[in-house]
């Protein structure tokens, strides 16, 4: 599975990810579709999401699970 991340998520594509987001987020603030506060809270959610699937992954392959 790690595998198939990696190789779909190559040093150019992410690149190319890490811009149309940066670029998406400054339209959407510079036409007043949504604030920056709505980003910051955006950027934190996901932030917390990653960090309980980190836990999640870590308790199930360091056999805490059993």
């Amino acid at each position: 599975m790690l595998a198939k991340l990696t190789a779909l998520f190559t040093v150019p594509r992410r690149r190319a990810i890490y811009g149309l987001v940066a670029a998406g987020s400054v339209a959407l603030v510079a036409f007043g579709v949504i604030t920056q506060d709505q980003i910051d809270q955006a950027v934190l959610t996901a932030g917390q999401v990653i960090a309980a699937l980190a836990a999640v992954m870590a308790l199930v392959n360091t056999g805490g699970a059993e």
